[in-house]
């Protein structure tokens, strides 16, 4: 069983109210979980748009639009076959999901719209290793 990392994320945003931070490290596992606690609301105090990518390829790991603080969010993927049509349904409920997104590298979260010249902490928890 691997261990579920908690790793912050530090934004900072430009008069635009944009902003980017990459990882220090790459992650390897799967993202389970992002959350920005109240705290955060003097980084988005309204509606800002948050993307969660991996750097080496551009892979979307979490994208929201018009979220503001707080948040959280448990990203999953759909489970298909290599045609992409799904693989199985759970009971009348629709397509099984797995648990968490893939990443293997570097990962970047960019927000735009959000406060001015501000700052927040954005929470990632990684089902297997991460750090900053």
């Amino acid at each position: 069983m691997r261990p579920v990392s908690k790793v912050e994320l530090v934004l900072t945003t430009d008069a635009a109210g944009a902003g980017t931070v990459t990882s220090t490290t790459p992650w390897s596992g799967y993202v389970v979980e992002v959350r920005m606690n109240n705290a955060g609301t003097a980084l988005s105090s309204g509606t800002a748009d948050w993307t969660l990518t991996r750097v080496r390829d551009g892979g979307t790991i979490l994208s929201l639009a018009n979220t503001a603080a707080p948040f959280q969010v448990f990203p999953a993927r759909r489970l298909t076959n290599e045609a992409g049509g799904t693989t199985a349904y759970a009971t009348g409920v629709g397509p099984v999901v797995q648990a968490g997104v893939p990443v293997d590298d570097y990962v970047q979260l960019t927000v735009a719209q959000a406060t001015v010249s501000a700052s927040g902490t954005v929470y990632v928890h990684v089902d297997g290793s991460a750090k900053g």
